[in-house]
């Protein structure tokens, strides 16, 4: 289906478009939006922006626990990297390594796997 302005039918589950209103001819949900309002934009706006935070969310929280398991893993077996935790003052070395750990973690995710809005053709 070629995408063009007269499709201004928007399904807020898939983000396809259409010409008609009625059911989404994609996953045949109902009902659908119209583009033409701005009410409708700023809508399609918010709701990838709520998709895009709670999925760093998940990656946050997910790259936590991993980085912790990582840091303590390389600590342990890789030599040298217990000396240079331990070498930072108060003992921050494990925090500090941890952190720059789940950073990368959250980095090489997100490069690799980059967000997909629902709706690109939404824009401000």
């Amino acid at each position: 289906m070629a995408e063009s302005s007269s499709q201004i039918w928007v399904c807020m589950d898939c983000g396809a478009r259409q010409e008609e209103p009625g059911r989404c001819e994609r996953c045949g949900e109902e009902p659908l939006v119209d583009l033409r309002k701005p009410q409708t934009l700023e809508l399609l706006i918010d709701d990838d922006a709520h998709r895009r935070d709670r999925r760093q969310d998940k990656v946050r929280y997910g790259s936590i626990p991993l980085a912790i398991v990582l840091t303590i893993l390389m600590a342990v077996f890789v030599p040298g990297v217990n000396l240079l935790l331990l070498s930072l003052p108060f003992f921050m070395g494990y925090p500090v390594g941890m952190a720059l750990v789940a950073f990368g973690l959250i980095m090489a995710y997100n490069r690799l796997f980059p967000f997909q809005p629902r709706f690109p053709y939404a824009s401000r």
